[in-house]
């Protein structure tokens, strides 16, 4: 039985998966530099090679808020299920710039999951056509224990701000009316890729 350093037990696959990592890596790293949310970039460097890849391990190695226990796996994914929710209702109502934020904080709880940087990083590594990296990444994701399962009453919403529909933008400046509205353009939008296209009516009338 293996603990991190808050006495939290580890999952077997996960050690494993970053002992392989580890092992494979050691000799081939050159230099790291910082990056946001506490995690690192491990850049090898090779013959023929300028490009830099990253290397997952150095991440999880370096930063503190990467959940490891089932118990605490179990309440990050309650949290990102509520959120989602939360975020799906936003775009219902077309509240966009609170939606941006929400997304951010979603990418930000998925960031501290490993199967979640592991699947992302797969998924771009297939978009970029990195066959032979996402082929090491898939292989990589086997070993990590997908997201426990969360039920409906874990993932509520009821602790999220509540959200009231609005009527669309309206305002009298200089005697002229100005009404907004907004619309999602569902062709150019890309839910799955957190990508939302809007488009905007306007309507301007002279006041009396």
């Amino acid at each position: 039985m293996i603990a991190d350093t808050h006495g939290n037990i580890l999952e077997p696959a996960f050690v494993w998966s970053c002992f392989r990592v580890c092992s494979r890596s050691r000799n081939r790293f050159a230099r790291v530099s910082p990056r946001s949310r506490g995690y690192g970039t491990l850049r090898r460097l090779q013959e023929n090679d300028k490009e830099n890849s990253d290397n997952f391990f150095f991440r999880f190695s370096n930063a503190k808020e990467v959940v490891t226990s089932e118990d605490e796996r179990r309440r990050l994914w309650a949290e990102i299920l509520s959120m989602e929710k939360y975020l799906d209702r936003l775009v219902q109502l077309e509240r966009f710039a609170e939606a941006a934020e929400v997304r951010d904080e979603i990418r930000g709880l998925r960031n501290r999951d490993l199967w979640a940087i592991l699947d992302a990083e797969l998924k771009c590594a297939v978009r970029e056509e990195r066959y032979l990296d996402a082929a090491r990444i898939r292989d990589e994701l086997k070993l990590v224990p997908p997201p426990p399962g969360v039920d409906a009453e874990s993932a509520s919403t009821d602790e999220l701000p509540p959200i009231n529909p609005s009527p669309a933008s309206e305002c009298v400046s200089e005697g002229i009316r100005v009404a907004a509205q907004s619309f999602l353009l569902e062709e150019e939008s890309s839910p799955p890729d957190n990508t939302f296209v809007f488009g905007y009516k306007v309507r301007k009338q002279d006041t009396p």
